[in-house]
């Protein structure tokens, strides 16, 4: 008989389900040594594992598509895709290169109008100076 391996405990009082990668890492080395075969408390730790990463998929399907309705890019095919791919993780298929058209053209279209005014573009997330300190009075 083959050795266990034991997966890494799941407790649901701890919140500490084992990380896929873990799991996969251990069968796989578990399937170099000969046949395997799983305990029941290691087919419920799979299970729990599994479980939660539906939860968390379709939570990210839900916010994803409700960040790209709030940004009026629903209907781009990239964001389709990545929608797709949360509701069906199992599918063939990457979210990358993630590059939505509208959002493209828009950033086309600033590029060349900086450009045309020999301005260079702002880096993103940068702050005027002036806008986090208060006024002085004088």
């Amino acid at each position: 008989m083959p050795k266990k391996i034991l997966i890494p405990p799941y407790s649901a009082k701890l919140h500490n389900p084992p990380y896929p990668e873990h799991v996969t890492e251990e069968l796989r080395e578990r399937m170099r040594k000969g046949p395997v075969t799983l305990s029941r408390d290691e087919l419920k730790r799979i299970i729990a594992m599994l479980e939660i990463l539906s939860d968390r998929c379709g939570a990210a399907y839900q916010v994803v598509f409700a960040l790209a309705d709030y940004a009026d890019i629903s209907e781009d095919p990239e964001v389709v895709k990545a929608i797709d791919l949360l509701a069906f993780p199992l599918r063939r298929g990457s979210f990358s290169p993630f590059n939505p058209k509208k959002i493209m053209e828009k950033n086309r279209a600033e590029s060349e109008r900086w450009q045309a005014e020999g301005k260079r573009p702002a880096v993103s997330g940068a702050v005027k100076r002036s806008a986090s300190r208060p006024k002085k009075k004088t």
